[in-house]
């Protein structure tokens, strides 16, 4: 078995749904490309009694074929070849009966394509579960979709046959920077802190788009290789991925484009007005689809009501591509070495540090010492007409003590002025007077490698660095 990166807890539930002495539905699901079918095919290795996966944008007929090779595979005795997705699982039911196997793994892979158009497959697996499998101790189903609406629309919210059968729900998210560690180390990869942090800002913790960095190159070469080279891997994936992962996804994508014009990230029907999508359940729909799928994520303000919440564009790949990818503007094919250090970058660098920074909260909190706390994280912007006022971070917490977090994207230590000490303690009362907050506020600084020393870094109560978001 290849060693597997992180995912301690998803395993953990992998194997205590393997060893209950009953038939479980686990559904593993997440963001295309977070590593979902490495996951099963490794934590089960060779106890898979069936395996099988669906093809991209093929008709039932092929879905079928496919089915019936994967079937052949695991059977003794010839097989025909079925005509319906019923006679396909009557075919598995035998083969599972003569399996010797005292717990038989059943791990079927890009549900959503088997199913096509029809949907007759969704009704065969219906009639497999709840009238053979769920009734035995021995069998542990498991499935996957790279397309998660489907598999969030019609397994998880399913109104037929499969409503409330799936056991385990397990959401695989990328990898935290820590697992990106032990993943660069695994492939000697070498790379400093820093230049994971940047990884992490371009990339994400996506395994598959780790697993494309070559040891040869700079982190920066292989930037320009996988994504501004016109034949780069990575170079047209954001015309891939929504499709792939969203059925109808022309209104993913109108959501994702307006939230990347807004880096604090819109209400809802800021969202209805940028987009001009209907006021109706279907985008909130689409906005709990991109959510779960982590490319966005939904937070409210301190002090504000659920409904002022905003939803906030995360997915690095993709707010990398709205800066530097959009429209095939960049003919540049080495354009991040050419171009490293220039405001355009730094630009970019700033909010894409921040959103490295809010993927890894836990750790923020484990470095403060704050980890076992009753904590409420959240944003604040302003809602003054004169004086506006944001904050990165806000973490509120248990001990009366209200923590004001700045993230700030530094290639040295970071130097507080004159006029910037006096914008954080602007901003702070702004903060106190229109939050009333009883609470003490206390400042924090992340950065990457800290503050500069002088007659201003005393206005910071608490420092943090980038090497605090590697715990």
């Amino acid at each position: 078995m290849t060693k597997i990166i992180g995912r301690k807890r998803e395993l953990q539930q992998l194997e205590e749904a393997y060893k209950v002495e009953e038939s479980l539905f686990v559904v593993v699901y997440g963001r295309r490309r977070v590593g979902k079918t490495f996951l099963v095919r490794e934590a089960f290795d060779d106890k898979l009694a069936f395996y099988a996966t669906g093809v991209n944008q093929e008709n039932k007929d092929v879905q079928l074929m496919y089915f019936y090779h994967a079937l052949c595979k695991y059977s003794d005795a010839p097989l025909a070849l079925p005509k319906t997705w019923l006679e396909a699982f009557d075919a598995l039911i035998k083969i599972l009966e003569a399996s010797k196997e005292q717990k038989k793994v059943v791990f079927l892979d890009e549900l959503s394509w088997m199913n096509g158009v029809d949907g007759s497959f969704l009704t065969a697996l219906e009639w497999f579960w709840n009238s053979w499998a769920s009734a035995r101790t021995d069998i542990l189903l498991v499935c996957c979709s790279s397309a998660t609406s489907w598999i969030i629309n019609k397994v998880f919210n399913n109104h037929g046959g499969l409503y409330g059968r799936v056991n385990r729900r397990i959401h695989l998210h990328p990898f935290t920077l820590r697992e990106c560690e032990e993943f660069y180390e695994s492939r000697k990869i070498a790379m400093n802190h820093y230049d994971q942090v940047m990884s992490y800002m371009v990339f994400g913790g996506v395994p598959y788009y780790l697993s494309m960095l070559e040891s040869t190159k700079s982190l920066a070469q292989n930037i320009d290789e996988l994504l501004f080279h016109p034949d780069g891997q990575l170079h047209r994936e954001y015309e891939n991925l929504y499709q792939a992962m969203f059925r109808n996804a022309d209104n993913h994508l109108l959501i994702v484009k307006a939230m990347a014009a807004k880096s604090k990230g819109l209400t809802r029907n800021e969202i209805l007005e940028a987009t001009g999508l209907p006021n109706a359940g279907s985008a909130t729909r689409v906005l709990d689809e991109l959510e779960q799928s982590d490319f966005i994520r939904r937070y409210t303000s301190f002090g504000q009501k659920k409904r002022d919440e905003m939803y906030q564009l995360t997915d690095a790949y993709t707010l990398f591509y709205f800066h530097f990818l959009q429209d095939g503007k960049n003919n540049d094919k080495q354009f991040w070495q050419h171009h490293l250090g220039t405001p355009k970058i730094n630009s970019w660098a700033g909010y894409a540090f921040e959103q490295v920074c809010l993927a890894h909260v836990e750790q923020i909190k484990m470095a403060m010492g704050i980890s076992g706390m009753a904590v409420s994280t959240s944003g604040w912007f302003s809602k003054g007409k004169e004086q506006k006022a944001q904050i990165d971070l806000v973490l509120d917490r248990a001990d009366h003590i209200v923590n004001l977090c700045e993230i700030k994207f530094s290639t040295r230590p970071y130097t507080i002025d004159k006029q910037y000490a006096e914008t954080l303690q602007n901003r702070q009362w702004i903060f106190e007077q229109e939050t009333k907050t009883r609470k003490s506020c206390q400042q924090v600084m992340l950065t990457t490698y800290g503050l500069a020393k002088n007659q201003y870094s005393s206005i910071i109560q608490r420092e943090l660095t980038m090497e605090d978001l590697f715990h």
